[in-house]
């Protein structure tokens, strides 16, 4: 069975649209999904979201998939790891907007945010990776190369292994009250 979900090819843009419009029609579909896969865990000690806050559609669903997590499996951890948009690689005027409505569903629906900036991800690739016109594949392919060692603790068995609320707890010595 095919887990993803989709609805063809929406390019609005606006965070609005991802958030009020597009993802109400979507967002139960999503939450049958997510239930199927949590139920064939054994435990489940959080969530890790990834998405770009710049992208219109995107970031305003994202942002509702946080909000139905976070209602759903309040006692549960929730990680993000967002890349932000550069005015100088920006596709969109709005995207600045989309950033900031998403980043206002971050602090109150995650515990803890990886952030990562478009322009020093395009930067490194430049400069240390020696590409000379850095693709978003490019770009993608270190992203996850930094998030997947930084989750390796979780995933593999070593002396050095920390569960997710310990991961946590070291990276944010004082939670927001």
């Amino acid at each position: 069975e095919c887990l993803l979900v989709h609805n063809g090819h929406e390019k609005a843009s606006t965070f609005a649209r991802g958030h009020y419009t597009v993802g109400k029609e979507m967002i139960d579909k999503f939450n049958d999904r997510l239930r199927y896969i949590v139920d064939q865990c054994d435990n489940v000690q959080g969530f890790m979201i990834h998405h770009s806050v710049g992208g219109g559609t995107g970031s305003g669903l994202g942002a509702l998939i946080l909000e139905r997590i976070a209602v759903d499996y309040r006692k549960k951890s929730k990680l993000g790891s967002e890349v932000y948009p550069t005015q100088r690689m920006q596709k969109c005027v709005i995207e600045p907007y989309n950033a900031l409505l998403a980043t206002h569903w971050l602090l109150d629906h995650t515990e803890v945010s990886l952030v990562f900036d478009n322009a020093a991800i395009y930067d490194i690739c430049q400069k240390q990776l020696q590409i000379k016109r850095p693709s978003y594949d490019h770009m993608n392919r270190l992203l996850t190369k930094v998030i997947s060692s930084s989750t390796a603790s979780w995933r593999f068995q070593s002396q050095l292994n920390v569960d997710l609320n310990e991961f946590q707890t070291g990276l944010v010595p004082f939670p927001r009250l």
